[in-house]
């Protein structure tokens, strides 16, 4: 039976919660939702670096996860699931924010490089491959991307909570992702010829 890892990553604790970091966190919540719905029927389990919802659906079992370990450290959680699951290209899609990219926007890749995200490049690193698809969440408020970007504004980016106009684009692009990973896990392909997706 073929086998699909989701990891959506963010950062674990209530205040993190609706904040843009956590758009990982979002989708997987969100595809677990979707796929209950479709009568996959999941099992969690837990330890101290990371979530699992272990399902199956009519040919393929399903394994979501979230690292419980903040995010610049998710690599020990991904080492922890790797050992269990056997990660590779075929069968393992992370889900992340990516704070070069506009709100509202997702965009999929293969085999690339951290860009500078510090939970990628420490998954990087323990799993030593870059070969695994990548759903990347937009969080930039604004379309233009900006030349500098000090740590403390990056820092009240990526943790200040969503309200608004804001919230409402963000959650939108969390169902969007949501659906087409499970439309990727149902149908067992993903579109790697589209790789931008606006709302």
């Amino acid at each position: 039976m073929k086998k699909i890892i989701v990891v959506g990553l963010g950062n674990p604790g209530e205040e993190y919660d609706g904040t843009p970091h956590n758009a990982g966190f979002e989708v997987v919540d969100a595809l677990l939702e979707n796929l209950q719905k479709t009568k996959v029927e999941f099992r969690e389990a837990q330890s101290k670096k990371i979530t699992l919802y272990d399902g199956k659906t009519k040919d393929r079992r399903v394994v979501l996860a979230k690292p419980l370990t903040f995010m610049n450290k998710s690599g020990s959680a991904i080492r922890e699931l790797n050992e269990k699951h056997k990660l590779n290209a075929k069968n393992f899609i992370l889900v992340h924010d990516d704070a070069d990219l506009p709100m509202g926007s997702i965009r999929l890749s293969y085999n690339s490089g951290s860009a500078g995200h510090r939970g990628v490049e420490d998954i990087i690193r323990a799993l030593k491959t870059k070969e695994f698809y990548r759903f990347r969440v937009g969080i930039m408020p604004t379309t233009k991307r900006p030349d500098k970007r000090p740590k403390t504004i990056m820092q009240k980016l990526v943790t200040k909570k969503l309200s608004g106009a804001g919230k409402k684009k963000f959650d939108s692009s969390v169902t969007l992702c949501a659906q087409l990973i499970q439309d990727a896990v149902v149908e067992g392909v993903i579109d790697a010829g589209r790789k931008n997706y606006v709302i």
